[in-house]
């Protein structure tokens, strides 16, 4: 047992204490996990995240995503959205949301640019 971390093997009681100690001190370099958001970013949840600017930053983060009525940069002004965003750190993404009273699909790209990944470039709102 004392092979599986490829250490050497226990003499006596202070060699299982120091294996012990080096064990703890590797758990707590860990991250420690709450929630699936923690691993995969803010859009993943039991319900969707609410939006109010589409062109915000944490409308880049793949994930569920709502809008209500009248949200900036939204496709329409007089609808409610609902709808999912896939996005690439370096590259850029996909926004797809679709009106609840409209039933309308809707999409746009946004590119991110080659030099610095931190400028979004938005693409217009094209109906599916």
């Amino acid at each position: 047992m004392s092979n599986e971390q490829n250490w050497r093997i226990q003499r006596n009681s202070e060699d299982y204490f120091l294996q012990q100690k080096k064990k703890l001190e590797v758990a707590d370099r860990r991250p420690v996990i709450r929630r699936a958001s923690d691993l995969v970013g803010p859009g993943i949840a039991a319900t969707t995240v609410r939006l109010t600017d589409f062109n915000d930053t944490l409308a880049t983060y793949n994930g569920f995503y709502a809008a209500a009525e009248g949200a900036a940069n939204a496709p329409t002004a007089d609808d409610a959205y609902v709808g999912t965003i896939a996005g690439d750190a370096e590259l850029g993404g996909v926004q797809t949301f679709t009106g609840l009273t409209s039933e309308n699909r809707y999409q746009r790209v946004f590119r991110r640019n080659p030099s610095d990944a931190e400028t979004i470039y938005w693409g217009s709102w094209v109906l599916l």
